[in-house]
């Protein structure tokens, strides 16, 4: 799931600011409030301005520091995160053997148009016949073990180039980690 960053939302954390800045002491310039945007930029508009609400009814008199609000929406938003993770999960108790059925199914259907293609039967000792179905599996959704994810930031509006970056998990992968392993002695120390 993909949540719109603070630097797209310019006005809602406007907004957002100017009411944490009303409830609290102090005077605010211009120069604060562009600090306070390009601390804030990298995390979710929402999260932002959840904080911001939650700042908004704590005692005290003055602006808390653009550090005190970046904690508490990096909370906010790495327990949002988490959250549509849990919902994402699979419901069912077997996605392995629903993947496999599913697989054998289309499978079936992809042999039985070929069959009538060619015009032939294959026999039942055929691969294609057979029960054994391989999943691939991967320890990274993102990737898939590869390494390297698309990276759309990096992308200009109108560029035919696909720019990609490195994946988070390219230093903690077990797979990236075991190829690492295997490769010449000279090519690690690069």
């Amino acid at each position: 799931m993909t949540y719109p960053l603070t630097r797209d939302a310019p006005e809602q954390f406007l907004q957002a600011f100017n009411a944490l800045a009303a409830t609290k002491g102090g005077l605010v310039d211009d120069i604060k409030q562009e600090a306070f945007y390009q601390t804030l930029s990298d995390l979710p508009i929402s999260a932002v301005v959840e904080a911001a609400q939650a700042l908004q009814r704590e005692e005290g008199t003055y602006l808390q520091d653009a550090g005190t609000w970046y904690r508490r929406a990096d909370q906010i938003a790495c327990a949002r995160l988490k959250d549509d993770a849990t919902r994402a999960l699979p419901a069912s108790v077997a996605p392995d053997e629903d993947e496999r059925t599913r697989t054998r199914a289309a499978r079936d259907k992809f042999v039985k148009h070929y069959e009538s293609y060619v015009g032939r039967t294959l026999p039942d000792t055929h691969p294609w016949k057979s029960d054994d179905i391989w999943l691939p599996t991967y320890s990274c959704l993102t990737c898939h073990d590869t390494g390297w994810q698309d990276h759309p930031g990096l992308t200009k509006q109108g560029d035919p180039i696909l720019r990609v970056g490195r994946c988070a998990c390219f230093l903690t992968n077990p797979v990236l980690e075991a190829r690492r392993q295997n490769l010449p002695s000279w090519s690690r120390s690069r």
